[in-house]
């Protein structure tokens, strides 16, 4: 092995120490780049920014993570969030938005999934008859629809429909409570 030492930077190993701040400062057409094996990961502060070297993967608050992106905080009283913000307020076309996106017609569908653990909800453009549906599953808009929304504008409800006071669980297809001592449904 062969150790050498620049200022505070120590290189033993192969590996790198420093006492202060290590900054690498690419120049133009110059690329910092990392192996491509299992282990080669780029790891910040043991797991709280980790890109895989093998997979790709990249960890925020966890060391190993098994989407292509994943974004973990496991600390109680705590609420994990992921922020898409355009601040600017001069002009109404300054928009922020989640793209959310399949390769076409045929492809599969664009959802977003909600899980506690217990429950799962998923909602999203169904492409086997391009609608937008909401369904009590798991990645799968096929199945269990609770609504639907067809590209005319028809809004399909699967279950039993409820209007009122402590409305949870309604009794009939439709069913409708006037809130007590009230002339109003």
């Amino acid at each position: 092995t062969t150790d050498f030492t620049i200022g505070g930077l120590v290189v033993t190993d192969g590996n790198i120490a420093d006492t202060g701040t290590l900054a690498i400062v690419p120049v133009d057409g110059c690329t910092i780049a990392l192996g491509s094996d299992a282990g080669d990961d780029f790891n910040v502060g043991s797991g709280k920014l980790v890109v895989e070297g093998d997979t790709g993967r990249t960890g925020i608050g966890t060391a190993t993570p098994t989407e292509l992106l994943e974004v973990e905080q496991s600390t109680a009283g705590t609420t994990t969030r992921l922020k898409i913000d355009n601040p600017n307020n001069t002009n109404a076309a300054s928009h922020s938005s989640l793209f959310i996106s399949t390769g076409g017609s045929s492809g599969g569908d664009a959802m977003i999934n909600f899980n506690n653990r217990s429950t799962n909800f998923c909602m999203g453009m169904d492409n086997t008859g391009d609608v937008f549906r909401i369904c009590n599953s798991s990645e799968d808009l096929s199945s269990n629809a609770r609504l639907t929304i067809t590209e005319a504008g028809l809004c399909i409800i699967g279950g039993d429909v409820g209007f009122g006071d402590d409305m949870v669980s309604p009794s009939y297809a439709l069913h409708i409570a006037r809130e007590k001592n009230s002339n109003w449904l």
